[in-house]
């Protein structure tokens, strides 16, 4: 992924979390080998701008705000045996489905799942997940409306 449309696909994350009042803490002082981090009990997402490699900013952004928009229990050293499979299953899932919203709402077309995968670098882990939700993308509701974040903590992905 270019420079250009990496950096757009980060702000329209940010603009979501925006519209979801996700706050996002941001430092150009933190190191590249950080990783961002969520606290979902707080809505905000600690996101590293300087992380190595580059391309991984946009599915890493978007895998935060999963934790976020899932209610994730926040993650420590206390809690991390805890913090199972399908914690960062459910964040996987939500961050296919935001980078699949962005794919839809700038009309991008790919031939394949693999030429997606590797243009927005959504890693091999997550392959099979991109799979399901892209067989099921009509079921799951992905038409433009309004963005929507129940008190129930249900999350609608139209906007």
């Amino acid at each position: 992924m270019y420079n250009a449309q990496m950096n757009d696909v980060v702000d329209w994350l940010l603009g979501v979390c925006k519209k979801l009042n996700i706050k996002v803490m941001v430092s150009p002082s933190w190191l590249n080998d950080w990783p961002s981090r969520s606290l979902a009990s707080l809505k905000l997402i600690y996101y590293n701008p300087n992380w190595n490699p580059r391309y991984e900013l946009p599915i890493s952004l978007a895998h935060e705000m999963g934790h976020v928009i899932t209610k994730s229990p926040d993650y420590n050293q206390l809690n991390a045996e805890a913090f199972n499979l399908k914690i960062e299953n459910a964040a996987d899932v939500i961050a296919i489905q935001l980078i699949l919203k962005y794919i839809n709402l700038h009309d991008l077309r790919f031939e394949t799942e693999m030429q997606l995968a590797e243009t927005f670098a959504i890693p091999d882990y997550m392959l099979h997940d991109l799979d399901l939700v892209v067989k099921h993308q009509a079921q799951i509701n992905l038409l433009p409306n309004s963005t929507k974040l129940y008190n129930d903590g249900r999350f609608s992905l139209s906007f």
